[in-house]
């Protein structure tokens, strides 16, 4: 009986260690779901808020801004949330904090990217015609914005438009 009893504890023993591995990998993946969430749904949330409630430039060249003294939003939420949370500030939840930032980082740079890609598809269009070429699984699928695309030359308006963007 002594055998027994023996074996038995082993398995139990053994169980037991693999259920808290479990645990451990099922913790892990629960809190890079949780980051990953914050991230994305801050990033969301600023592209939202820049689209809902901010303003066109004075220049008119760079989409929509939501700016505070000048300042976009999103960079400064970002940059600030970061900075409080190597601080200290907001002890266990820095974590958190960072994603967040992250979030507002990520939204950020996105604009800009999209902003800067605008431009420089303006700049193509209005100089030599343009082409983009979209491959996809097939070999490719063209796309043409040539000069017989537009019937303005350099309105913004209808360059946006005519690539899917929010045109008037």
């Amino acid at each position: 009986m002594g055998e027994t009893t023996k074996s038995l504890r082993e398995k139990l023993a053994r169980a037991n260690a693999r259920l808290q591995k479990g645990k451990k990998a099922a913790t892990e993946m629960v809190g890079t779901l949780l980051n990953t969430a914050e991230v994305v749904g801050t990033g969301f949330g600023f592209s939202y808020a820049r689209e809902r409630f901010g303003e066109v430039p004075e220049n008119g060249n760079g989409g929509v801004e939501l700016t505070i003294a000048g300042i976009p939003v999103s960079l400064a939420a970002g940059l600030t949330g970061h900075l409080l949370s190597f601080a200290g500030f907001f002890g266990k939840q820095s974590d958190h904090v960072h994603a967040i930032s992250n979030g507002a980082l990520a939204d950020y740079t996105c604009h800009i990217g999209t902003r800067l890609g605008r431009e420089a598809a303006q700049e193509a269009a209005l100089t030599q015609g343009y082409r983009r070429r979209a491959v996809g699984s097939r070999g490719g699928v063209q796309r043409g914005l040539g000069r017989g695309s537009f019937q303005a030359w350099g309105n913004p308006t209808m360059f946006s438009r005519a690539a899917g963007g929010r045109g008037q």
